[in-house]
């Protein structure tokens, strides 16, 4: 191997160690064998002799950050035939020069609180609450102060947290693990990617740490670009990048006009999520049926169902709500990898030299995604129930199905949640972000112009269908009462003919993936 790198194989799961002599920054890559990553470039701090570490020091937590040597490009199916479930959001962030305008879980609130905006209007809605704290993490490492702090609280960190700290990339926990090859089949996996990019203006420096750590530890672009001369096309090169991180599907996200020659930095992220439902439905039981609107009346939708007697699971609540839960199909095991490093000194044959000893831990891990589709008992309940989950986040996971049988009947319409480009600053700056739009933000760890760069707008639009075979959706963020009628309802029945809130998770993590509700199921 490279004097400043080592390589430990191994064929059984650890304990195992491995010395290493004092390097200004080696590299240690951990070789598993098969079905595990054939490789995983672990970068170490610098650590010139005498050490003086914490033990046990963990290098990241588990998940780890997706390996730098895996392509971060989200693969195209062969054939459109075979998409069970596909998910790509976009995070984005910009900013302007000069002052700026007025435009855990403190990101579902947030995304909560601008559904019932939607809510208002009548539309249905969908958001990616994991997409934004992506983003908000990345700017968080090029911020300091009390910008810093109180980004750190927002996204439900201490303090103190180290900006380099791989828990603010906490997003690429939820695609650790889950990243495969994309072959089209038919009984392909979950498939789950996060693409990151940073383009500051020519006219600035980025930071070389900011910029290390931004590639390094959040997988992200780096690029330096000429706003000030070359607006259109960089906004052409950004929409290009945003059309390629969510498979096609948002095109032209950056509107004419949205990047100018004032333009100093955008931020952004794709989340790209696929695959299938555990148990699909069975396309020819699919039916039309009356779905009640908000108000009053009604349309004819389809609606997908199943034979009676399917195990499925759900909870009912002392209120009328009921959550069903549908799982993705996942493969059944998957691995991380848990590095320690702990100060130790040996004595070689040839001196007296320190050294480091490497405690690694293969650990198994399973991720399991699922949809829960919350459906009040009143038809005319959803604004009641996206006021809770807006006023407490936490609704969400503490009414999670416990209970598993088989049900007499279970109707969900096929659906198509979108909203259109909306700005989420102002949501942002209201519940718990007003430095970051204040026109001061504190930006020094991103360039040393700091006070060129303010944030201007966090950008939005998402888009998600649901059929049989699973879900299509894409979203894209980017920063430059009604009257009550009741009905019955058998314990053993699910049917959602009327309004209802859905959230699509990683169990494991409890990460909201996307946030989202249907008034409509015809609404594209």
């Amino acid at each position: 191997a490279p004097a400043s790198s080592f390589t430990l194989s191994f064929s059984a799961p650890p304990p195992l160690s491995l010395s290493l002599p004092s390097l200004p920054s080696p590299t240690l890559s951990l070789c598993i064998p098969s079905p595990l990553p054939s490789l995983l470039p672990l970068p170490l701090p610098p650590v010139p002799p005498p050490f003086s570490l914490p033990s046990p020091l963990s290098l990241y937590p588990v998940p780890p950050p997706r390996p730098p040597g895996l392509s971060l490009s989200p693969v195209r199916p062969a054939c459109s035939s075979s998409l069970s479930f596909f998910l790509s959001l976009l995070s984005c962030i910009m900013s302007t020069g000069g002052d700026v305008g007025e435009g855990g879980d403190s990101l579902l609130r947030v995304a909560a609180h601008v559904g019932l905006q939607a809510l208002t209007a009548g539309s249905n809605f969908a958001c990616s609450p994991v997409s934004l704290r992506a983003a908000l993490g990345l700017v968080a490492v090029g911020s300091s102060g009390r910008t810093l702090q109180q980004l750190l609280s927002f996204l439900g960190f201490p303090h103190d947290l180290a900006v380099n700290d791989p828990r603010l990339a906490a997003g690429r926990a939820v695609v650790a693990s889950t990243h495969r090859p994309v072959g089209g089949e038919e009984d392909e996996k979950t498939h789950v990617s996060l693409v990151s990019g940073v383009w500051l203006d020519a006219t600035l420096t980025m930071n070389q740490a900011f910029k290390e750590i931004a590639t390094s530890i959040h997988q992200a672009d780096a690029k330096s670009v000429d706003f000030l001369n070359k607006a259109l096309e960089v906004r052409s090169d950004i929409n290009t990048w945003v059309e390629e991180g969510t498979n096609g599907v948002i095109r032209d996200f950056l509107p004419v006009g949205s990047v100018t020659d004032g333009t100093k930095l955008v931020i952004a992220n794709a989340l790209y999520f696929r695959g299938k439902w555990e148990t699909p439905f069975d396309s020819s039981l699919t039916f039309d049926s009356e779905f009640h609107l908000l108000g009053g009346g009604s349309v004819r939708a389809p609606f997908m169902t199943t034979t009676p007697n399917k195990l499925m699971s759900m909870s009912s609540f002392e209120d009328g709500l009921k959550v069903l839960r549908l799982r993705y199909d996942v493969d059944p095991i998957d691995y991380s990898i848990r590095v320690a490093l702990l100060e130790r000194y040996r004595d070689w044959e040839d001196g007296d030299k320190a050294c480091l000893e490497i405690d690694a831990e293969l650990r198994r891990l399973q991720k399991i995604f699922s949809m829960y589709v919350f459906l009040p008992r009143e038809r005319d309940g959803l604004q009641r129930l996206a006021e809770e989950v807006s006023s407490d986040p936490s609704f969400v996971h503490r009414h999670r199905p416990t209970q598993v049988f088989r049900a007499r009947t279970l109707m969900l319409p096929r659906f198509g949640a979108s909203w259109g480009t909306f700005d989420f600053s102002g949501d942002l700056r209201d519940l718990g972000l007003p430095l970051l739009f204040s026109g001061q933000a504190e930006l020094h760890r991103l360039t040393s112009d700091a006070s060129e760069v303010g944030l201007s707008a966090v950008l939005h639009r998402a888009t998600v269908k649901v059929d049989e075979k699973g879900t299509m959706a894409a979203a894209a963020t980017g920063t430059e009462l009604m009257g009550c009628s009741m009905f019955e309802d058998p314990q053993d029945e699910f049917v959602a003919d009327h309004p209802f809130l859905f959230v699509i998770t990683e169990d494991h993590s409890g990460q909201v993936l996307f946030y989202g509700h249907v008034v409509n199921p015809l609404f594209e």
